[in-house]
């Protein structure tokens, strides 16, 4: 479960531009989508064990958003809540566009990575044990030249050379795929 929450809180960073941008839209107030913004990386960390893993990650933090905002207006906290004019209506639409754009875009990234699980089972046993040790055991550069008895040179450019083929091989099957 720590693994997990981990992994979320990293996504949750990552894609901080986003959920700034949701609030940006919302407050129409780059300072006040600033302030909601602390408060919700604070409500997330403090919310993360009570997330529900079959919901859409994304959305659940644009609801939390939604929610702080509106409390900021009803609250009426501060001059440039009260006198910024909201629409339920047109907040609803604006979470409906973010999760249809969410939506497609985990759509693609799920086609994206049975693309790359595709062009990886391709690749030669070692190549891939190679890959194993890197990204799922997480083992540096450093590590691998010790474990397979070559230089740190030498891992990096057969990863190197490794991830630029895997990017070549997602391309062509997205090319050729509908």
């Amino acid at each position: 479960m720590a693994v997990l929450n981990e992994s979320l809180i990293q996504r949750f960073v990552r894609d901080r531009g986003h959920y700034l941008g949701f609030l940006r839209i919302l407050c129409r107030e780059d300072e006040l989508a600033e302030d909601l913004f602390q408060e919700l990386s604070v409500v997330v960390i403090e919310k993360i064990n009570a997330f529900d893993t079959s919901r859409d990650f994304g959305a659940w933090v644009r609801g939390i958003a939604r929610n702080l905002f509106l409390k900021a207006c009803q609250n009426q906290r501060r001059k440039a809540v009260s006198e910024t004019a909201y629409d339920p209506a047109l907040i609803e639409s604006i979470m409906s566009v973010y999760d249809t754009r969410n939506a497609v875009e985990e759509e693609e990234a799920r086609e994206r990575v049975i693309r790359l699980r595709s062009c990886v089972e391709k690749l030669p046993e070692n190549l891939q044990q190679l890959l194993r040790e890197r990204y799922e055991s997480n083992s540096s550069s450093k590590r691998l030249a010790q474990i397979h008895q070559r230089s740190v040179s030498a891992i990096e450019t057969s990863l190197s050379r490794l991830r630029t083929s895997l990017l070549d091989c997602v391309q062509r099957k997205a090319r050729v795929s509908p």
